[in-house]
């Protein structure tokens, strides 16, 4: 095992996007996926499956993933890795696998904190089963990205681990989730009588939910290609709501009095990306968002510039559960003074559930 140390290279994280090395911080020894090969010697897909069912637990889910290795790292007396989460290495990342193999060591704990729950990853207990029996054990750990965790520092011996990147994917090739049926029937029920009750939003509406967990978005992001990403409680909604027949997507909430007074003219980058005249300028108090029948982005027109107050035509929304800071949205857009300046609106990702009005929900719900 030292000798497994010393060909590794000093451990690095990840800290706003970029790899940074800081052995005060994080002090290891890591092995990228390309400078090794190892016989895992178990059915590593059944194992694969198990953990990434457990973690997502969306009843009758048909969504598929994948486990990509990531690296090898070793842990030696004195190591450690503070408190951070794990850095993002695409939109379709959800989560990571570690795997403990049985080397001994004392010290080196994983530890998991989402909210106000912390859990403990033993992994020095797996040697202690190994050498007590002739079977060798092999613990593993799978969290989602947005999940705080350490690593404690090792006492005596070697923490070997190799971590595994979790995404979702869209090849029939991978194994799909199975024999995973979480609390739901209660949130079913709940929504089901809603929906019968002639007093519950008679004339239709919208729910909100904001999501429980996190998502890595960044400017590019795809908004709508997140509904296929969600994962565990936010995941199971949009399966409810697709069983009772209701639509459901995913809307970005902006407050917009952090954009200023009404006198300021706002020109959104994400819907204007060229005017036609170039001369008048434009002023917007807020717009609608709805689907177009082509992708292309269409120019402004003059009867687009009607002076209507702020969010007189925005829909209301009820919320169900609050909206998550983790989950914001940046928008750019200049606002026009005495000259032109950049500013950034960040918005909420959050899962909106239309409710058809009470005439059209049909008996059969």
């Amino acid at each position: 095992l030292q000798r497994l140390s010393d060909a590794c290279q000093p451990a690095t994280f990840g800290r706003n996007r970029e790899d940074v090395l800081d052995e005060g911080y994080r002090l290891a020894r890591k092995m990228d996926a390309q400078d090794f090969s190892i016989n895992i010697g178990f059915d590593f897909s059944e194992l694969l499956g198990q953990a990434v069912a457990s973690l997502l637990r969306a009843e009758n889910s048909d969504k598929r993933f994948r486990a990509e290795l990531y690296k090898l790292n070793v842990y030696g007396p004195g190591s450690f890795f503070m408190t951070h989460k794990d850095t993002p290495r695409a939109d379709s990342m959800f989560g990571s696998l570690v795997l403990a193999l049985p080397t001994e060591h004392q010290g080196g704990t994983l530890v998991l904190r989402d909210n106000n729950d912390e859990y403990k990853f033993e992994s020095s207990q797996s040697q202690d089963s190994s050498f007590n029996s002739d079977v060798a054990t092999v613990l593993w750990a799978a969290f989602y990205g947005q999940v705080d965790h350490e690593v404690l520092p090792v006492i005596s011996g070697y923490r070997v681990t190799l971590t595994f990147n979790l995404y979702f994917s869209d090849s029939p090739f991978h194994p799909l989730m199975s024999n995973v049926v979480p609390e739901v029937s209660g949130f079913r029920t709940a929504l089901q009588n809603c929906l019968k009750d002639p007093t519950f939003l008679p004339l239709g509406g919208l729910l909100g939910f904001g999501l429980k967990h996190a998502y890595p978005m960044s400017a590019k992001s795809d908004v709508q290609k997140y509904v296929s990403y969600l994962k565990g409680t936010d995941c199971t909604i949009v399966e409810v709501a697709n069983a009772l027949g209701l639509s459901s997507y995913l809307r970005v909430v902006y407050d917009l009095s952090e954009i200023g007074n009404e006198d300021s003219d706002v020109w959104y980058y994400d819907q204007c990306v060229r005017e036609t005249g170039g001369d008048d300028p434009i002023r917007e108090y807020g717009y609608a968002m709805s689907e177009t029948e082509s992708d292309d982005t269409k120019a402004i027109s003059d009867e687009t510039l009607e002076d209507t107050s702020a969010g007189a035509s925005a829909p209301v929304i009820n919320w169900i559960t609050m909206m998550n800071r983790d989950n914001s949205v940046e928008t750019s857009y200049i606002n026009w003074g005495n000259e032109s300046v950049l500013f950034h609106l960040y918005g909420k990702l959050n899962l909106i559930v239309e409710i058809p009005p009470l005439t059209e929900r049909g008996l059969d719900i």
